[in-house]
């Protein structure tokens, strides 16, 4: 353990961490690729563009710099990396359009933003940063 102040500080990551957060992480990007199987194809979208600039800013060099919406790619691509910055994500899956992926990011200290009006949704599934306790 490292020591500062003269106080020991536990060990970051903790021994474990990181392959547990890349198999959580993992299962809910494979929830949202599982459910979109029933659709030919899907659209994803941030909604009200939530997080849209930081994410596009960042993610300039892939094959969708600053698309407002795109293909299941799009956003898992979104997801994982909302999640790699820490932000609380979520995903709901419409039969819309004949396949829609609502998309939203926030932060701990915000308010979780609303679901658009879509009485076609028939699941979500909200993304926890992992918390650690010492």
């Amino acid at each position: 353990m490292e020591q500062i102040n003269n106080q020991e500080q536990p060990e970051w990551p903790p021994p474990g961490y990181t392959e547990h957060f890349i198999k959580r992480c993992e299962i809910y990007l494979n929830s949202l690729s599982g459910a979109a199987k029933s659709f030919e194809s899907v659209t994803c979208r941030p909604v009200d563009e939530e997080g849209i600039f930081g994410w596009q800013f960042e993610q300039g060099v892939t094959e969708h710099p600053w698309n407002e919406e795109g293909s299941l790619e799009f956003g898992l691509a979104y997801l994982e990396h909302m999640i790699g910055q820490g932000f609380y994500v979520a995903y709901a899956v419409s039969e819309k359009d004949s396949g829609y992926v609502h998309l939203k990011a926030w932060e701990d200290e915000d308010e979780e933003p609303a679901w658009p009006e879509d009485n076609q949704i028939v699941l979500f599934a909200i993304w926890q940063p992992m918390q650690y306790q010492a």
